[in-house]
Formats: C-alpha cells, sequence, structure tokens
C-alpha cells in the first residue's frame, strides 16, 4: 500500500515538471500551487488513515478464519456489562485503555486480565494533539500509562492504539523507541459518535468480518446488542475470536 501511494505520488510529480517545462512560465505559480495543496492534502490523508502505513506500520487484520474484537476508552462502568457478555459467550477481546481513566477502576482491570483478555495502551491523556506532540512527551505520555497497566497487571503493554487512529513521524518514532506495536483495525462500528444500535450494527455488516479487526467503544451500552449479534454471527460462519 506504502509503495503503491509513493509511485503515484512520484508519477504524478514527474508530469508536473513536464507540463511546466512546456508551457509558459505564467502557468508555473499555478501549478506549484496545486502540488503544495495535493502534498498536504496526502500528508493528511495520511495521518487520519491508520491503515495506509505511511507513517507507522500498523496490524489492521488478522488471519483468515478468525476475528479479533477490540475495544477503546476504557476503563468505565460501562466495561462491566462488556465483560459480562464476553464471558458469557465464552469471547476473549484487545482492551486499548486509557491511563487516567484507571484511577478508581483497577477492579476492572484486574477483572479483564483474569477473564483472559489482552490489554493495550491508548495513551495516557488520549488528546486530539497527542500525535503532534514531541517525540518526548508523547514517549512521556506512553510510558506513564504503560506504568499504571504494569502497578495492577504487572505485565507492561506492548500493544499501542493510537488515539482516534491518527499517526505523524513524530508518533511513529516514539512507538519504535519504546518498542512497542501500533494496532489499528478493519472494521469501525463508529460507536465513538453512533448513539442508534441499529446504525451500529449496520456499520458492523458493511464488511468482510472475515479476517477482521473490530474497533468498538466500552463506553457506550448501545454497541452491546451489536456486538451479541457480531458474536454469533461469528461463530455461525465458522470465524475463530481471537486477542491480538
Amino acid at each position: 500500500m506504502r509503495e503503491a501511494v509513493y509511485i503515484i505520488v512520484l508519477a504524478f510529480l514527474i508530469c508536473i515538471a513536464i507540463t511546466s517545462i512546456l508551457f509558459e512560465q505564467f502557468y508555473l505559480g499555478v501549478i506549484l500551487a496545486s502540488i503544495t495543496a495535493i502534498y498536504i492534502a496526502f500528508l493528511a490523508w495520511a495521518s487520519a488513515n491508520i491503515r495506509s502505513g505511511v507513517f507507522l506500520k500498523s496490524i489492521s487484520s488478522v488471519q483468515k478464519g478468525e476475528l479479533a474484537i477490540t475495544f477503546d476508552d476504557g476503563p468505565c462502568e460501562q466495561t462491566i456489562e462488556f465483560l459480562d457478555l464476553l464471558k458469557k459467550h465464552n469471547v476473549r477481546a484487545t482492551f486499548f485503555l486509557i491511563g487516567k481513566n484507571i484511577k478508581g477502576k483497577e477492579a476492572v482491570v484486574q477483572r479483564i486480565v483474569s477473564e483472559g483478555h489482552e490489554i493495550g495502551s491508548h495513551s495516557y491523556e488520549h488528546n486530539y494533539t497527542f500525535a503532534v506532540k514531541s517525540v518526548r512527551k508523547i514517549e512521556k505520555d506512553l510510558l506513564k500509562c504503560s506504568e499504571e497497566i504494569e502497578k495492577i497487571t504487572g505485565k507492561k503493554p506492548h500493544l499501542f492504539r493510537p488515539p482516534f487512529g491518527v499517526t505523524t513521524p513524530r508518533l511513529a518514532r516514539a512507538v519504535r523507541n519504546l518498542g512497542m506495536e501500533s494496532i489499528g483495525w478493519t472494521i469501525r462500528s463508529n460507536d465513538g459518535v453512533e448513539k442508534d444500535s441499529s446504525r451500529i450494527e449496520k456499520n458492523l455488516n458493511r464488511k468482510e468480518i472475515d479476517g477482521s479487526v473490530v474497533l468498538f467503544h466500552d463506553t457506550n451500552r448501545n454497541s452491546l446488542e451489536p456486538l451479541k449479534n457480531l458474536i454469533v454471527k461469528s461463530r455461525d460462519l465458522g470465524i475463530e475470536l481471537v486477542t491480538l
């Protein structure tokens, strides 16, 4: 994917260079402005699209015959309801925790681990400017989150999901420096903003679930029914539910 994008951009720039030679100088300013606009748009797309892998390679799928269920933004009160549902159906999932949410929810984190689920980092602060901070500040945040998790589980998380799925060269460097592995997704339930269960389920049904990593938020109770239906559907299709 990354190589294909680079080839397309390079081919476009070559075409622009040839055009600037063939046409009058008058058009050069327009051409340069167009190049700048396209380059900025490309960087914005690459940053916002975690599956592009332009800045940071992320795991966004699993093997065929498998499905990985993941949760962002916990721990919270609603996390218990999701754990109850997963336990009822004997399913293991991966939870990406926000460090600042852990205080007061230590028992929830302990339960996540004791019931066989995987825990990853979703940063400590989880703010919109996270990916554009300095490498040092990003590392400091990730280390703080890891420390909070390790206090309870006795193990530092090696999995990390970037807040909002935004990646940058600075974030990529920090993640590599800490030896962490970035996790993306294949299917997004959009339950971070969507409050209607039927719409959440519709989002889940838009893509093939075989080999997918599905993103839920355990902050949204309206995802419970769609999650249950996804589990049943996966089992009916003979798809194994796995952690990352």
